[in-house]
């Protein structure tokens, strides 16, 4: 009878595991924002566009000077990592592991869907150390394609199906374009050549050619731009 109840309550634990995590995680980032975590619960629940610092909803229109009064604080969520040498199946992670950071206001890329990347390794750690957590908004949003200068999020694609997700500098060098890992790592100190510019700013995809730095990737995407970064004490 014993064994029934020790089962019984391992069952139910590993039921509540889930919940007691993401509480946890909401928990992390009402107490970071100063925000209370029923106005969290019922800004996701509404239409409201985000929450004012005291914890209210902010509702879509309002006059200029309004919205420049009010500071809006808007829940942006880690989903997913970037980390040099790793191959997986998607850059995202399943939602159930996302988890929300909150972010100073004025971000002139505030209108746009802005997303956050784990940084992971040492391949950007010049810029971004390892734990570093990257703003990002895709380029498709942006209406853009990367400027020399821009740190990019970046996807290899290989012939199984598999992706390496990395964070980059693009740099346009006399007409060659390269992305370069900023790291005082050894390892990571050789930029990739992109074969050639695109005709078009929206075309981000690259054939890596017959002889790419890394035999197992075929090729690359260019699929977001880092807007903001944040770095844990």
């Amino acid at each position: 009878m014993a064994d029934v109840t020790v089962d019984k309550k391992r069952g139910a634990t590993k039921t509540k595991v889930p919940a007691i995590t993401q509480e946890l995680k909401t928990l992390v980032w009402t107490n970071s924002a100063g925000v209370r975590r029923s106005a969290l619960r019922d800004f996701l629940a509404s239409g409201a566009n985000g929450l004012l610092p005291d914890g209210g909803a902010k509702q879509a229109g309002g006059t200029a000077g309004e919205k420049r009064k009010n500071t809006v604080i808007e829940p942006i969520y880690v989903r997913g990592a970037v980390q040099a040498g790793t191959w997986r199946e998607a850059l995202e992670w399943p939602r159930d592991d996302w988890y929300p950071i909150a972010i100073p206001p004025g971000d002139p890329h505030g209108e746009l869907s802005r997303f956050g990347l784990s940084v992971r390794g040492p391949s950007m750690n010049a810029v971004y150390p390892d734990g570093a957590t990257l703003i990002c908004v895709r380029f498709g949003d942006l209406g853009r394609g990367p400027e020399s200068g821009d740190r990019v999020i970046c996807q290899r694609h290989n012939p199984n199906g598999m992706i390496e997700a990395t964070v980059k500098e693009f740099v346009i060098d006399d007409g060659i374009a390269w992305l370069w890992p900023r790291s005082y790592h050894p390892e990571h100190q050789t930029p990739i050549r992109l074969p050639d510019l695109p005709a078009r700013s929206d075309e981000l995809a690259y054939l890596l050619g017959d002889d790419p730095p890394d035999r197992e990737a075929e090729a690359i995407e260019l699929i977001a731009l880092v807007v903001g970064s944040y770095i844990p004490e």
